[in-house]
């Protein structure tokens, strides 16, 4: 019994999201669906995991990382400027190809809402193969901006020189090195569109149909020649990555 406190429905506890994943981690053994380990015992399939569903693929892509060696380049932050889209480094060797990720000692992640920073370091990819010569400009993604409605980043004194880490939690891993890159994403971060296809005339069947929003065309003819009936399904579609910050790549 609660003594002097509201019923326990009336009770709320606000957390951010790594609070949240904190307590899911640390309760997992304690709190589960039945329902859904019953299904991945009896299909061999994962449903619903910590909010996200899950989804298999044999297409999910390969990352091979670049031939850097062993060598940490640096970079001096007192040059980043607000919207830089490129790194000055210092000490790199190898390559750097693109998708290799990477951290930069003392810049941090931040709240993109409250501008607070997290306690994990920002992460970084590189957008152009580059190969290093000792003193380099790598192309990176995301922009950067340590102030103002855009600051992605945070550092407790933008001066000195920095220490870029592949290897560490956050980068993408030792040189040279495959990973398949699993893909975490909100439904909203990518769109699909599709178009009605022409209708063809004089064939002996053709018809059109919208099923789940996407336009489908089946034509049918008689090939005289073959004594055959060809039949195609046509589909006209573009997709785009609307907003990239609401995916990435898991590295396994």
């Amino acid at each position: 019994m609660n003594q002097g406190l509201a019923p326990s429905g009336d009770r709320c506890i606000m957390v951010d999201s790594l609070a949240a994943n904190g307590v899911l981690t640390d309760t997992k053994a304690l709190f589960n669906s039945a329902s859904e380990i019953s299904r991945q015992y009896e299909q061999g399939l994962l449903g619903t995991i910590s909010g996200f569903k899950f989804y298999e693929s044999e297409m999910t892509p390969v990352h091979t990382n670049g031939s850097r060696d062993d060598t940490t380049p640096v970079v001096n932050i007192a040059t980043i400027a607000d919207g830089d889209k490129t790194l000055t480094t210092t000490g790199a060797d190898g390559t750097m190809v693109v998708g290799d990720v990477f951290t930069i000692a003392d810049v941090y992640a931040v709240n993109l809402e409250t501008k607070t920073p997290y306690p994990h370091l920002q992460q970084f990819a590189i957008r152009t193969a580059h190969t290093n010569d000792g003193t380099d400009v790598w192309d990176i993604t995301p922009t950067l901006y340590k102030s103002g409605a855009k600051q992605n980043v945070y550092a407790a004194a933008w001066t000195g020189s920095k220490a870029i880490v592949n290897v560490a939690a956050g980068g993408s891993g030792p040189a040279s090195t495959a990973y398949t890159n699993s893909l975490g994403f909100h439904k909203n971060a990518f769109t699909v569109v599709t178009a009605d296809l022409e209708m063809p005339q004089g064939v002996d069947f053709a018809s059109r149909k919208v099923i789940d929003g996407i336009s489908l065309r089946v034509v049918r003819q008689y090939d005289i020649v073959n004594d055959k009936f060809p039949c195609r399904i046509d589909v006209l579609f573009g997709y785009k990555t609307v907003r990239p910050e609401w995916a990435c790549r898991m590295c396994s």
